[in-house]
């Protein structure tokens, strides 16, 4: 992978996607911090050296352009000294210069080019190292909270799809009989001991007629 390729991999990194695709977020970020400041100093490095290669360009076509400025102005002193002869030679100097010159002008553009390119790679990735920077504890506690989210959601589908949780329900419906059952049998219990009590209330009264039987035979002398 190229140089230019790997930090536009990084410029088009979506933030929020890599988080996403990592357990510890605050690492990541880390990670993806330093292999973004490593880029720059990369990215910076190169511009220098272009920006170097592009200057002696600069220089080399400069000194062309004067050598043909040079050389023009041999060949009109030439030609006013009435010398046609040395004038040619001028000019064929002159000639000379220029495709040097001419040679020389694609590369410097091409050159001038990239080091703007480069310079445009440099500032984006200062910018997204400033973004990754100021949003990292903001992003990172997104993610704890996300996660802890993600979590307890799936913690609760486990439990409320789980065996144990119908288990649990079987063994709330089975208490739930367990205490209609003894409500069941305190009421039976109950009525029983009234039916006793009025069995009592019963003889009660079957005695006292017994007595009042056993008086009135008396009277009759039975």
């Amino acid at each position: 992978m190229s140089f230019i390729k790997r930090v536009a991999d990084l410029l088009d990194a979506n933030i929020n996607a890599l988080i996403d695709k990592v357990e510890d977020p605050e690492v990541m970020l880390e990670k993806y911090i330093m292999d973004m400041e490593q880029e720059y100093k990369e990215t910076q490095a190169m511009v220098a050296k272009t920006i170097a290669a592009r200057n002696m360009t600069q220089n080399k076509y400069n000194e062309a352009q004067n050598q043909v400025d040079v050389w023009e102005k041999n060949a009109m002193l030439a030609v006013e000294k009435g010398n046609d002869d040395l004038a040619k030679k001028a000019l064929e100097e002159q000639s000379s210069y220029e495709q040097t010159r001419d040679g020389l002008k694609p590369e410097l553009e091409n050159q001038s080019a990239e080091v703007e390119n480069l310079k445009v790679l440099l500032s984006k990735l200062e910018s997204k190292i400033n973004e990754a920077r100021s949003r990292k504890d903001v992003l990172v506690t997104k993610a704890a909270n996300a996660q802890t989210k993600k979590k307890l959601a799936e913690f609760s589908a486990k439990i409320s799809g789980s065996d144990s949780s119908e288990g649990f329900s079987r063994m709330e419906e089975k208490v739930d009989r367990m205490a209609a059952e003894a409500d069941a049998m305190s009421e039976l219990n109950g009525q029983s001991l009234e039916a006793q009590f009025e069995m009592l209330k019963e003889d009660s009264e079957n005695s006292a007629m017994d007595d009042k039987l056993a008086q009135l035979k008396a009277k009759m002398g039975k």
